[in-house]
C-alpha cells in the first residue's frame, strides 16, 4: 500500500520553503519513490508563497458542506489527485498545505472525517510541526499585518490582543491534534518541534526528510533561498509609526498650499 504523508503545517514553520523545495525537485523525488503531486496546487497563482501548496484540496473539502452544513459528494480535484498517483505508482506521496490547520472550517470533525475517507486507499501519516505559541502568534501577526491591504500601516489599527483572540484557535495544539487523532489514530500522527536545537542537524529539510524516512544526497537537489520571512514585531510597529507621521506631513503640505481663510 502506498504511504501518503500529509503535511498539515502549522503556519510559520517553514511550510512555504518546504513546498517550494518539493515542487522544484519533483522529478528527482519521484526517482527516489516520492511523488509531490501537481494536483491540488495553484500554479497559475501569482503569490509564490501559496503557488506550490495543495490549497485546492482543502477548498474542495469546504465545498462538501451545503447550505445546511451537510456533506455532499463533489470531490473532482481529489479524483484527479488519485489518478495522478495511480499513473505515477510511487511508494510514497507527499501532500503539503498549512491550510488544513489554518482555515477555521478545517477545525471540524466532519471535514477531517471526509478527508480520511478521501485517503482510505493509502496508509496516511499526518506530519505537523509545532512552534512555541508566543513565537508562532508573534510571527503570524507580523505576516498578516505585512499583507493586509497592501499597506503595513494597518498594523496600528489591529491590536495584537485582538489578533490573538481571533487566531488563538490555531495555537491550541491539543484541540487541533485531537481532531486528527480521532480520525487517523494517534499512531499515525507525527509531531515535530519547530526548534533548531531539536531538528536533525539543525535543519528543517533534514528533519522533514528524516520524518519521511527519505535518504538523500544534498548534491542531487536544487535548493532555493528561504522565503516568507516575516519582519519582526518591532519592525512592523516602527514602519507603522513612520507611515503615520509621513501621512501627517503630507496633509500639512497640502494645507499650506491652499488658502482656507475664505471657507
Amino acid at each position: 500500500m502506498t504511504t501518503l504523508y500529509l503535511h498539515i503545517g502549522i503556519s510559520k514553520t517553514g511550510t512555504s520553503f518546504l513546498q517550494n523545495f518539493l515542487f522544484h525537485n519533483r522529478e528527482k523525488l519521484l526517482e527516489k519513490g516520492y511523488l509531490y503531486p501537481i494536483s491540488g496546487t495553484r500554479l497559475s497563482c501569482q503569490n509564490i508563497l501559496t503557488r506550490y501548496a495543495h490549497t485546492q484540496l482543502v477548498v474542495a473539502l469546504f465545498k462538501q458542506l451545503n447550505h445546511r452544513g451537510n456533506l455532499v459528494d463533489n470531490l473532482d480535484i481529489w479524483e484527479t489527485l488519485k489518478n495522478e498517483i495511480k499513473t505515477a505508482q510511487p511508494q510514497n506521496v507527499i501532500i503539503s498545505t498549512e491550510n488544513f490547520t489554518a482555515y477555521p472550517k478545517c477545525h471540524n470533525p466532519d471535514v477531517i472525517a471526509q478527508l480520511k475517507k478521501c485517503l482510505e486507499e493509502y496508509e496516511t501519516k499526518i506530519v505537523v510541526y509545532l512552534r512555541r505559541q508566543d513565537d508562532f502568534l508573534s510571527s503570524y501577526y507580523c505576516q498578516r499585518m505585512r499583507n493586509i491591504g497592501g499597506g503595513i500601516n494597518a498594523a496600528e489599527k489591529t491590536d495584537i490582543n485582538e489578533f490573538i483572540r481571533e487566531y488563538k484557535y490555531q495555537a491550541d495544539y491539543y484541540s487541533v491534534l485531537e481532531l486528527w487523532k480521532n480520525s487517523f489514530g494517534i499512531e499515525n500522527i507525527i509531531v515535530r518541534a519547530f526548534e533548531k536545537e531539536q531538528m536533525k542537524k539543525g535543519s528543517l529539510l533534514d528533519d522533514f526528510f528524516e520524518t519521511l524516512e527519505f535518504r538523500y544526497d544534498v548534491n542531487e537537489f536544487r535548493f532555493i533561498e528561504s522565503i516568507n520571512n516575516s519582519p519582526s514585531l518591532k519592525t512592523i510597529r516602527t514602519i507603522a509609526l513612520l507611515e503615520k507621521n509621513i501621512q501627517k506631513l503630507q496633509f500639512l503640505n497640502i494645507f499650506q498650499k491652499h488658502d482656507f481663510s475664505k471657507l
